[in-house]
């Protein structure tokens, strides 16, 4: 096994939290990248994890709070403090093995802040 692999293995639950998001989430996503190697795989759903988690406390739970929280996270991640979470210790293992970019995920969520559905929704409550 080589050392990549074994960082994805210690990892597995983390990636199974990941993995069961996009199978929920995307059937036919998760199915077209399942026929990835397995850490290539891996990696795009907790990619996807993330994503929809942005998504979803935008579009489905109109959280602004959570989408905050999320910014915070991702915050600390990018300064190399990894939350206590399923989602970004896999991430962690993702950006040691890969080229570590986090500007598409800070642009995912200034996207997501923008969004009309969270812009009205903010203008209501105050």
């Amino acid at each position: 096994m080589t050392q990549t692999n074994l960082k994805f293995e210690q990892h597995r639950a983390d990636f199974d939290y990941c993995q069961s998001i996009t199978k929920q989430s995307s059937n036919a996503f998760y199915t077209a990248f399942s026929k990835l190697p397995q850490t290539r795989a891996w990696s795009i759903y907790a990619v996807y994890a993330f994503c929809r988690t942005a998504d979803d406390l935008v579009d489905v739970h109109h959280d602004i709070a959570g989408l905050v929280a999320l910014r915070r996270s991702l915050t600390d991640f990018a300064a190399g403090r990894i939350p206590n979470h399923p989602m970004w210790r896999a991430l962690a293992v993702v950006f040691e093995t890969y080229d570590r970019i986090s500007m598409p995920f800070s642009t995912c969520l200034a996207v997501k802040n923008k969004t009309p559905t969270l812009h009205n929704r903010q203008r209501n409550e105050n």
